[in-house]
């Protein structure tokens, strides 16, 4: 009863580890994208 319960913790943990993950990735993304586009105007104009 005690090892299924701290399975059901750590799952938890893991996935909301994994979600931050997947959420602090797709920001990082977005700020290199936002980034990039700045730099590529800047050089055409």
């Amino acid at each position: 009863m005690i090892d299924i319960n701290f399975g059901n913790v750590l799952l938890q943990i893991l996935v909301c580890i994994f979600g931050l993950g997947i959420i602090t990735l797709v920001i990082c993304f977005l700020i290199f994208s936002i980034k990039a586009l700045s730099i590529y105007i800047k050089k055409n104009k």
